[in-house]
């Protein structure tokens, strides 16, 4: 089990100004569980311990850069997550997401866990 009382999970799309979701003070993940936090704009029920609603943040936010990380009570990043989007370009309607991730058209990603 994880105490994750206060952590906080944390958001920034482009140069935009963070987000910042703060767990309540006595939530436990569980060994073996997962939760997800879903923003208002969601459509998802407040479902704890395994979906929990953030009613005040409408949305995560989408853009070219996001970068999503989760900070223990003493404020240590944790874990990182980056999502770098890239346009793509297809002539013609030729050739395939394979030939295109070679040519390093494709959108990366990267997940880093300290």
């Amino acid at each position: 089990d994880q105490p994750l009382g206060n952590w906080r999970l944390k958001r920034r799309v482009d140069d935009g100004e963070e987000i910042i979701f703060k767990f309540s003070p006595k939530f436990v993940l569980k060994a073996g569980q997962s939760v997800t936090v879903w923003s208002a704009n969601a459509g998802v029920s407040h479902s704890p311990p395994s979906d929990l609603l953030w009613k005040s943040q409408a949305s995560w936010g989408t853009g070219s850069v996001m970068v999503t990380s989760l900070n223990n009570v003493d404020g240590e990043e944790v874990a990182r997550r980056s999502v770098t989007k890239t346009q793509m370009e297809v002539e013609n309607g030729e050739g395939d997401e394979e030939d295109m991730a070679q040519k390093g058209r494709v959108s990366s990603r990267e997940c880093t866990i300290m």
